[in-house]
Formats: structure tokens, sequence, C-alpha cells
């Protein structure tokens, strides 16, 4: 199977596809950015393509001899690129897919400057310039990372405090597990949905429901985010082992994360 949702609409983007990159989009990625080496590189490309075509056509030699581009290099480099490239276009169109090409770019870049100008002034004021504009105008993709700091996932373990000697429900696909370490060392958790076996029947579950039903009242809580307590099949599942959520009882618990509510649980 294919994932198709970053492949090129139309012919136009199919031909021009690094031109798009340059305004702030998510035709390649699910998140927005903005991209200009490929475009120049797409250029510099074409330019070099029309004057290396002229001179075989024309049967005409460079000038000079070209001191500053070793050609059997190039003459790798750019198929390479090129070939790449396509194969990337027709088969994936996702930008991350694309990161050796981006950090060949520059590289090639130079390259073809040095040869359709092979004089080391030109070239570096030419380079300088180019690359300056790519860095004034590149916006990177923001993968939502976090700068490091002395508490990664940004918890108070001293708020959980009031926590100790209490039951939390987990419930969800959500991956909460990190959670677990920053509570006090008597704070049991069960969970009664999740990815992995912990469905009806089970001995995971009978022991969760075992757990639940030796909680005493006002020590079981649950643990929820904005996405599941939207969830009708929390309730059922709630309302399987006699409990309730009392909303008027929820403490926000935020994270770097996702930011969590703790909601105290009642039985029916």
């Amino acid at each position: 199977m294919q994932d198709a949702r970053f492949l090129p609409k139309d012919v136009w983007q199919f031909l021009f596809y690094p031109f798009y990159f340059v305004q702030e989009q998510t035709l390649v990625a699910e998140v927005k950015f903005k991209e200009t080496r490929f475009a120049i590189a797409y250029l510099l490309i074409v330019i070099l393509l029309g004057v290396i075509i002229y001179q075989y056509t024309s049967r005409r030699s460079p000038e000079q001899k070209n001191n500053l581009v070793h050609v059997p290099i190039l003459g790798f480099l750019l198929p390479f690129y090129c070939s790449a490239y396509l194969i990337w276009l027709k088969g994936f169109s996702i930008y991350r897919y694309l990161m050796v090409l981006e950090l060949i770019t520059p590289a090639l870049i130079i390259l073809i400057i040095a040869y359709l100008y092979p004089h080391k002034r030109t070239v570096f004021i030419i380079s300088i310039a180019i690359f300056a504009l790519i860095a004034a105008t590149v916006k990177p993709l923001d993968w939502w990372r976090m700068g490091w700091s002395d508490n990664y996932f940004g918890i108070d373990s001293q708020a959980l405090k009031p926590y100790e000697n209490s039951t939390i429900v987990m419930w969800g696909d959500e991956g909460t597990g990190y959670l677990v370490p920053h509570f006090p060392a008597s704070t049991r958790f069960v969970r009664l949905r999740g990815n992995m076996g912990v469905s009806e029947g089970t001995l995971m579950r009978k022991n969760a429901e075992k757990f639940i039903a030796e909680t005493t009242v006002g020590n079981l809580y649950i643990l929820m985010t904005d996405f599941n307590s939207k969830s009708p099949e929390l309730g059922k599942d709630l309302a399987k082992e006699n409990l309730e959520i009392d909303f008027q009882n929820c403490q926000p618990f935020p994270s770097k994360i996702e930011k969590y509510n703790l909601c105290r649980l009642q039985k029916k």
C-alpha cells in the first residue's frame, strides 16, 4: 500500500513541486514548513543542463580549464541527486524521506556555481548570497520538540503527594505510563482499557477490577484527557464496574506532553 496523501495533485505540482515549498504549506508533511533550497537547486540544475546542452550542440568547450570543480564528481552527484528526487517524487513525496538530499543540496549548489563561474571570488560571493537567502526564508518543520530541562516531562511530583495510597484508573490507548514514576510509591495504577491485553475476562482485567473494588471511596480516581473524556465507551466501561465520574472533583494535571485531569470516581 502507498501513502498517497503527499503525492503531487496535478502535473504542475509534479513538474514544479520544489517551488511550492517556497511558501508555507503542508503539501509534503504533517506540519507547516517553508524551504527554498530545493527551488534554488532546481533552477541551477536547469541552467547547468542548458549550458551543457549548448556546449555539446555547438561543439564549444569551456574557455578556460575549471580548477574549482572535479567534473567527474559533479557528473556522479547530479544524476544521483536527480534520480533520487524523481524516485521520492513518484514513490513517496514525504518530506522527511528527502533529508539526505536536503543535506546534499548546499554542496550541489556550490558545485554548479563553480562549474558555471570558475572564479573563487565569484563563487564565494554568489554562494554567500544564496545561503543568506535560504537562511532568511527557511522555516523548518516543527515537530514539537522540547528543550532540555531538569524535569523532562514538566511534572510537579510534590503536587501529587495527596494521591498517596490511592488507586488511579487509566483508560484508553494513549501512552500514559511515563506518568507513573512521578506519583508517590504507594499510589496504585490499574487500566480498564488499553492497547495491550486488558479486555474483559483476562487476568489483568480481573486484577484491575479486584483492586478497584478494594479501594475505599475517596481514594479512587481516573486519569483523563480531553480526548478520552468525550468517548461514550468510557462511561460504559465505568458503569460495568459500578463507577461514575464526579466531574465536580477534578484536578488539572499538566505536563509538557498532554494536559490531564485527575477526577474522583464514585461507586454507585
